[in-house]
């Protein structure tokens, strides 16, 4: 057997590896399902929560739930939730800001509101 870390042979019955101090076995495979989501997985998820408004934020919220689940993901299960969360609040905040502005002014300008929808989306 060989440790994923480093690449240097290890006996079948290892549980580290005596070059890299890695785990190796079946402890390696059982500790990577509980650890943190690496920081490309969890960039990529506070990117889609963010840029994608309300599919985006259903996605942080259900990641954030699964994270809070696990111990060693708790921290990022939390900031997903409050990055989906904090999306909605200004999202609405925005559109309210958008439909209300057209009932106040004098003139409805429909196709000035639509210009702003497809610069958004």
């Amino acid at each position: 057997m060989f440790c994923p870390g480093c690449g240097n042979e290890v006996a079948n019955d290892a549980v580290i590896c005596v070059k890299c101090g890695r785990r190796v076995g079946k402890e390696a495979i059982a500790g990577a399902e509980d650890g943190k989501w690496t920081t490309g997985v969890f960039v990529a998820l506070i990117l889609v929560t963010v840029l994608v408004p309300y599919v985006g934020g259903l996605i942080g919220l259900i990641f954030g739930i699964i994270g809070l689940t696990k111990p060693a993901k708790k921290k990022q299960g939390l900031i997903l939730i409050l990055t989906a969360v904090g999306g909605f609040i200004l999202s609405m905040a925005f559109w309210g800001a958008v439909i209300g502005s057209m009932f106040l002014a004098d003139s409805y300008d429909y196709y000035g509101v639509l210009d702003i929808i497809y610069l958004i989306a």
